[in-house]
This record gives C-alpha cells, sequence and structure tokens, in this order.
C-alpha cells in the first residue's frame, strides 16, 4: 500500500512522512503525484483541497480528483479546514465525489484510522469500496464514503440538524 499526499502543508507532509509502514510519498504537484501511483497495489491519496485555494477557478488537485474518479487502486481522500460541512457534502453527492474525507488539524492516528478502514475494506470486498462497478449505482458507491474530523451534524441544506450527534 502507497500513502500519497499532494500538499503544501508542512504539518502534514511531516504526519504523512511519519507513516513508514504505508510507503509515504509527499508530493508538491498533481504530475508528481500521479507518477507516484502504482498500478499494482493500492493507493491513498490524500487531495488538500487547501493548496492552491486562492487561485481562480480549479486547482491542479481538484483537476487530479477529478482526473482519477474512474482509477481502481487509488482511494481518493480530499483533505481541508476551510471547507464547510455543507461543502463537503455537496462535494461527495457530485460526480467527483472523493472516497474519503478529513478536516485539519489531522493527527497520525486519524491518518493510521483511515488507513486501516481502506485495508478492512479491501479485505473484506476484495476491491477498493470505490473501485468503478458497472452494477452499482451512484449512490451506492457513495455510501462507502468515510468522513473523519470534526464536524456538526447539518441536514442537506447546510443547516444544523437538530439531532444530537451522540443519537448517530
Amino acid at each position: 500500500m502507497k500513502l500519497i499526499l499532494l500538499s503544501d502543508d508542512k504539518k502534514l507532509k511531516a504526519l504523512v512522512m511519519d507513516q513508514k509502514q504505508y510507503d509515504p510519498h509527499v508530493c508538491s504537484s498533481a504530475e508528481e503525484a500521479r507518477s507516484n501511483l502504482d498500478g499494482d497495489k493500492l493507493n491513498i491519496l490524500l487531495l488538500d483541497f487547501d493548496m492552491g485555494a486562492k487561485e481562480e477557478g480549479d486547482s491542479e488537485v481538484k483537476e487530479l480528483n477529478k482526473s482519477l474518479i474512474s482509477h481502481d487502486m487509488t482511494m481518493r481522500v480530499v483533505v481541508s479546514g476551510s471547507m464547510a460541512t455543507k461543502d463537503f457534502i455537496r462535494h461527495q453527492k457530485s460526480l467527483q465525489g472523493a472516497d474519503g474525507y478529513l478536516v485539519k488539524p489531522v493527527s497520525k492516528k486519524t491518518i493510521q484510522s483511515l488507513v486501516d478502514d481502506f485495508e478492512c475494506a479491501m479485505t473484506m470486498g476484495g476491491e477498493p469500496s470505490g473501485a468503478t462497478d458497472p452494477g452499482l449505482s451512484d449512490s451506492s458507491r457513495s455510501m462507502s464514503m468515510t468522513f473523519v474530523g470534526a464536524i456538526d451534524l447539518v441536514n442537506e441544506d447546510g443547516e444544523k440538524d437538530k439531532k444530537d450527534s451522540k443519537d448517530s
């Protein structure tokens, strides 16, 4: 398994490089990230959506995310500290929805848990949870989403849900 990070966040880079058991790679460009993908084993690609966030239009991070939607051996995980919960939800429902979402700040334990979840899914299902399967509807694919971080429960309109988060 390979853990690949596309980010300019120094703290996140240090956390990923500390994950030696997952063959970590830190990249500063989409081209570098793409060249580190391994077609023979699972890739977990952490895409820092805050990288290049000040640019107009889609950043290279978002373009890479879109281009890897059908790459069966790559689990795409969006990482952001600036996206609101409703933006994460909107992104997941879109055609370029990722396989997982992390809310900054991210800890070493959070990264380990995320990787363990994907490893477990691979062991149980035999293929990545987001793998393209003509028999799966778009809603079935999105059911495998991993969402990690401190978030408030919100309804589809992005408003806080009245339900207590302890009940879920």
